[in-house]
């Protein structure tokens, strides 16, 4: 009988996503998700061989559209690709998280309570093929026929930009049914190549010869795909527990089961 695996998902806490909604001693600002892609990043094989060995550092300053992080010899930008309807929304639902000094969580309820009713991005694009992406690239967003439409041209935004780019994906993938690990990694870059092929190869008609990558969460690991003419490689993955400010946002979602493998 043919083993049964079943490829699943779990969008990751709203403190992983959002800014401004934990908060303790430290600064409202630490708790986010392009500094804890950086850590990542300082710890990585691959980016610090891109870089000769230098750490990256935050910009000083995003006003003109400085990258996420920066060295002499290479600089890459993050973007979450969640999507913007499915982030408005988890803005509305998110509760904020308050830890005191002797470490007690206390949650403010979030301000709606309504259910999703927004896809993420990298579904969406499973409904449109590489011409319904040539339109809209040139579509203004006012003139979308929907707010999944709008969506998609925000992300053909982000990724015509001519620099390198890091698209994360903020979930944490797992496979019900057994298989070896090699399968596993296997299975999940299958998936997102058939969801970002057509949007990718539009990068790489638009902002040659930039890098292009796609994060994620499995396992305990953050899982860096580049995204070459062949498709998706394996570049690098990262142990979850690597990164300070990722172990701090966990400590205030102990209740959370999609952290349990993680850390």
């Amino acid at each position: 009988m043919d083993r049964i695996i079943s490829l699943r998902e779990r969008v990751l806490p709203a403190g992983f996503i959002l800014d401004n909604i934990l908060r303790d001693s430290r600064k409202v600002e630490d708790y986010n998700y392009e500094n804890y892609l950086r850590e990542y990043l300082n710890v990585s094989e691959w980016f610090l061989m891109k870089s000769s060995g230098e750490k990256y550092k935050k910009p000083i300053s995003e006003t003109h559209g400085e990258d996420d992080a920066y060295t002499e010899e290479y600089s890459i930008d993050f973007k979450r690709i969640l999507g913007e309807s499915a982030t408005r929304d988890l803005q509305m639902k998110a509760e904020r998280r308050l830890k005191t000094k002797s470490g007690v969580i206390y949650e403010l309820g979030g301000m709606s309570q309504r259910p999703d009713n927004a896809r993420e991005v990298r579904q969406a694009l499973r409904e449109y093929g590489p011409e319904d992406l040539d339109i809209l690239s040139n579509t203004p967003r006012e003139e979308a026929s929907s707010r999944m439409e709008q969506d998609i041209i925000a992300y053909l935004h982000v990724v015509g930009r001519e620099k390198n780019l890091m698209l994360y994906d903020p979930v944490v993938f797992y496979l019900e049914g057994a298989c070896r690990e090699e399968e596993a990694v296997d299975r999940i870059t299958e998936s997102l190549q058939r969801d970002f092929r057509d949007s990718l190869d539009f990068r790489r008609r638009r902002a040659q010869p930039y890098d292009t990558y796609v994060s994620f969460f499995f396992e305990k690991d953050l899982m860096i795909l580049q995204y070459t003419e062949k498709g998706f490689v394996l570049t690098d993955r990262i142990p979850a527990k690597l990164s300070p400010t990722f172990c701090s946002i966990a400590s205030f979602y102990g209740d959370r089961p999609e952290l349990k493998g993680l850390l």
